[in-house]
């Protein structure tokens, strides 16, 4: 599951509402889809158990989503500005005041003139 709309929104609060939102509703999915597959002759067949979502701007918050086997945040590998602009450090995951990611890519850039 995964809210790309959701990744650089710029208030904390609005942006953890929401992505909560849709991660439960897609959790709710996850577990019709699980229960359907169990009571199913053929569900033996299918394995059901992973699910799987988030993204770099929304870690802090999905991880609360009991359902959520496996975050995927893979922006940190390539971070930028943004989403380091839109953290929020009051969250588990922030270590008195350090942020999670740091940019991977810096320019530098001297002009002669």
């Amino acid at each position: 599951c995964y809210a790309g709309n959701l990744q650089h929104v710029d208030s904390f609060a609005e942006r953890s509402e929401e992505s909560l939102r849709v991660m439960r509703r897609g959790a709710e999915v996850f577990e019709k889809m699980k229960n359907w597959l169990q009571r199913n002759p053929l569900g033996h067949q299918h394995r059901f158990d992973m699910y799987t979502g988030s993204g770099t701007g929304t870690f802090a918050m999905d991880w609360q989503i009991p359902e959520l086997t496996a975050l995927q945040v893979g922006s940190y590998c390539v971070m930028d500005q943004e989403y380091r602009d839109i953290e929020d450090f009051r969250t588990p995951f922030s270590t008195a005041g350090q942020q999670y990611f740091g940019c991977s890519l810096a320019h530098s850039m001297t002009m002669l003139m």
